[in-house]
């Protein structure tokens, strides 16, 4: 995830994630909920979570509207 050091085949837990955060379970249960919803995150019963594996067309796509945000960014 976004600069936790956390990869796509690393399973974690709620506790695990808050620790590395250093902040309390109540924001990672609303976090990690918001991101399951989207998406982003997969629970796996009884082991933990995950983050779910960009596509190669996910990653171009990313890739794409970061530099048109980039380029407009340099303009203004």
């Amino acid at each position: 995830m976004l600069f936790g050091g956390i990869t796509s085949d690393e399973i974690f837990t709620e506790v695990q994630l808050a620790e590395r955060l250093d902040t309390s379970r109540t924001p990672v249960r609303a976090a990690i909920q918001d991101l399951v919803k989207e998406g982003l995150l997969v629970s796996i019963p009884r082991k933990g979570l995950t983050v779910r594996k960009i596509t190669p067309e996910e990653q171009d796509e990313i890739f794409l509207l970061r530099s048109a945000i980039e380029v407009e960014s340099v303009k203004n």
